[in-house]
């Protein structure tokens, strides 16, 4: 029995020394951590409280939805396994959002949801049962109280680390981000990432505000909301005039509503909805996981007119309403809803942004270990930005036109590539499209080479690559190559309609073009000049082509403004008063070209070329014309001065007395009344022959011709106003026309 005893107490000392050891080896092995493997660091938080955290984190609660993309872009891929509790708001607002995280690996199953500051229901307890490393919250429920000071030292107490984040309170501010990264990058021990991801949102946030100077404030009202029903007026936010680039937001007090009444008359030129939640209207919610169809659109626009008063605004009137993920409003992508709201309400200075397309880069680049796929925004002028697994696009819709040759055309948009065929359509078309027009064109006119070159320059300086592009001939030279158009695969070809009806162009060839899917779009600038109707039809066409109604309606307003400053007045001008010659002017030397058809541009005085049959007048019937104004319009640059009269030009008062010179010694020059009192003026082409612009001629002349009734008239300041509102990335500085009395006309 001894022995038994000796035996057992033997065994009980081997046992008791096995685990011993057991335990020294497996503390020494990789299957459990020594303290020396944690570490801790020390952040200051957005609310300036110096956080203490063991790291690396192993656990984590996101008690802010919002923040979750900023997070996961810097702790990497090892984020899915990390959180341990999150924010109710998934459920709440963002149901499309979870399956996005989902789609990477997130089992939501597996995590235990805390409840939601913006319902008021987040519960520290149960933080606290979940034993995590950090709890991330957002900086705005310390900044209104919701967190105490009390609650964050009783969990630092329980060794939970409180960290607060900004992603609201300081929207689209790069150092505010920059010390967000900071945090995070120190975190997860992977600063080279969270620099990155700082440099990025500072990079997307300057894009608009390093060209704010260049947007007027509070040209436009705009309304945004927070969408949670569609047949109703929802909650709505006064303090997003930064997001919207200063303009007037219609709801200015502190107030969360507005009324129909108010809405109605508010002159509201675009809405932004931020969608929440999904709406029983149409079944889906707008966001991570939907494919919104023109159908939804359609559903969505018929809904909201449901509303009191909505129809009656410009916004819903001109389709300028835009239904937006809520997601961004609120975290670090508010960039992208930056860029968004600047290229809609100001295309012609934020054309060239792409925010749907870099909203793909990013996350493809810092997490591409989720799939991305669902539409961001649409709207009722039938915008969709989607992601894909491949980045961003916005998809296509098909519009259908009636150009000016009366033809219906169907165009697919947004449109990537044109053909401009009509090189003095150019200016009206880039106003509408954009900044981004200068990537857009793949051929173009070759007037630009013969007539234009100073035009083409201008075009050069702002970013256009002629270079890149193809040369397709000319329909004035008789050149136009269709089979050369053809070979670019373009989504639209912009042509003359004056090459329509002096049939320069057939139905045939319109129809094979059409067939190979080139749709062809006929502009008119030359057959009906200072015809509002007929720009109003040219603006609404090319607003239909750019899903751009809002600009292209302000230049019409534009144009139909300054024809009838002096349109107005013509009942006031005595017609025949005097007679004027106007020359396509080739050669300094002799007369040239002429054309009987400007009457009505020169205010109804006597054509000394209506009673002369052909286009070119002989140096004795000019001599004894008695023609009291000359007015020469410049297509070439002339080797007399060796410039071209027009853009980019810098005409000289030397360069005033060659062309003077040049022209006295044409026959019978020096008998009429315009040379002897010095009322000879050659103009840029552009303006004079067959372009927008023509307006700016019609008011020179009025001020030349009859000081007395249009004194008033600023034409050359008006110019300059037009082009720095509409084409602000153009530098159109350049000399207009000149006197032979010694008058230079330029734009700065």
């Amino acid at each position: 029995m001894a022995d038994k005893k000796a035996l057992i107490a033997v065994a009980v000392i081997a046992v008791v020394i096995i685990a011993a050891c057991a335990v020294l080896m497996l503390n020494n092995s990789g299957g459990s951590e020594k303290p020396s493997d944690k570490e801790t660091v020390t952040v200051t938080d957005l609310a300036g409280r110096e956080v203490k955290l063991e790291v690396p984190l192993k656990r984590i609660v996101c008690g802010d939805a919002e923040a979750m993309t900023l997070i996961a872009a810097v702790a990497g891929s090892d984020f899915k396994n990390m959180v341990v509790g999150y924010d109710s708001n998934f459920k709440t607002y963002y149901p499309d959002q979870k399956k996005m995280w989902e789609s990477g690996g997130m089992d939501f199953g597996k995590m235990s949801e805390v409840g939601s500051f913006q319902d008021g229901n987040f519960n520290w307890e149960a933080v606290a049962t979940l034993n995590p490393d950090a709890v991330f919250i957002p900086m705005w429920c310390y900044e209104y109280g919701m967190v105490s000071e009390d609650t964050v030292k009783n969990m630092a107490s329980k060794g939970v680390p409180v960290v607060h984040l900004d992603l609201y309170m300081s929207k689209l501010d790069p150092i505010t981000m920059q010390k967000n990264c900071d945090i995070l990058g120190k975190i997860f021990n992977n600063k080279a990432t969270a620099d990155r991801v700082s440099g990025f949102y500072k990079s997307q946030v300057e894009k608009v505000s390093s060209k704010l100077s260049q947007v007027p404030a509070e040209k436009y009202t705009y309304y945004f909301e927070m969408m949670t029903a569609l047949e109703s007026y929802g909650g709505t936010n006064s303090t997003n005039s930064t997001m919207y680039l200063n303009q007037k937001n219609i709801v200015s007090g502190p107030g969360s509503s507005v009324s129909p009444e108010a809405f109605a008359t508010g002159n509201v030129s675009f809405a932004f909805l931020g969608a929440f939640s999904a709406y029983s209207a149409v079944g889906k919610n707008i966001g991570w996981g939907s494919t919104v169809t023109q159908t939804d659109i359609d559903s969505y626009a018929k809904a909201l007119s449901k509303r009191a008063g909505w129809d009656e605004s410009p916004a819903a009137k001109n389709k300028e309403v835009y239904v937006v993920n809520g997601a961004p409003i609120s975290n670090m992508d508010c960039w992208f809803l930056y860029q968004l709201n600047a290229k809609t309400m100001f295309p012609e200075i934020y054309g060239d942004l792409d925010p749907i397309g870099t909203l793909g880069q990013f996350y493809k680049d810092f997490i591409p270990w989720i799939s991305i796929k669902g539409v961001w925004y649409f709207s009722t002028g039938g915008k969709i930005g989607q992601l894909s697994d491949e980045g961003g696009k916005e998809t296509t819709r098909t519009v259908t036109v009636t150009d000016l040759a009366g033809r219906q055309v169907e165009v697919s948009t947004p449109v990537k590539r044109i053909v401009c065929g009509d090189a003095e359509a150019m200016t009206l078309i880039a106003a509408v499209a954009g900044q981004n027009f200068t990537n857009m064109v793949v051929g173009y006119d070759s007037n630009f080479n013969t007539y234009y070159p100073d035009l083409k320059a201008m075009w050069e300086d702002a970013g256009m690559d002629f270079g890149k592009m193809t040369e397709t001939g000319s329909f004035m030279q008789g050149t136009f190559n269709w089979e050369t158009v053809a070979s670019l695969d373009p989504d639209v070809v912009f042509i003359p309609t004056w090459c329509y009806v002096y049939g320069m162009i057939s139905e045939d060839t319109v129809n094979n073009m059409a067939k190979a899917g080139i749709p062809i779009v006929n502009l008119d600038l030359f057959l009906n000049r200072l015809d509002t109707a007929t720009m109003q039809k040219n603006c609404d066409v090319l607003g239909a082509i750019f899903s751009n109604k809002t600009t292209s309606d302000r230049l019409f307003s534009f144009y139909k403004a300054q024809v009838e400053k002096v349109s107005s007045k013509l009942s006031q001008v005595p017609a025949d008063k005097y007679q004027f010659y106007y020359e396509i002017l080739t050669h300094l030397g002799i007369y040239g070209q002429s054309n009987a058809d400007s009457n009505k541009i020169f205010l109804g005085q006597n054509d000394i070329m209506s009673s002369i049959s052909g286009d070119v007048i002989s140096a004795e019937a000019f001599a004894t014309s008695g023609v009291d104004f000359i007015f020469l319009d410049t297509m070439r640059s002339y080797a007399e001065c060796g410039k071209v009269i027009g853009w980019n030009a810098s005409a000289t008062k030397a360069d005033i007395d060659s062309i003077a010179e040049s022209l006295s010694k044409r026959q019978g020059w020096n008998l009429v009344p315009a040379v002897e009192n010095k009322k000879v003026y050659l103009f840029d082409n552009m303006s004079l022959g067959s372009m927008f612009d023509v307006w700016f001629i019609y008011q020179f002349l009025a001020q030349k011709m009859f000081p007395d009734v249009y004194g008033d008239l600023g034409s050359l300041e008006t110019l300059d106003g037009y082009y720095e509102e509409f084409l602000p990335w153009v530098d159109f500085k350049g000399v207009w026309y000149l006197g032979l009395d010694g008058e230079i006309g330029s734009t700065s």
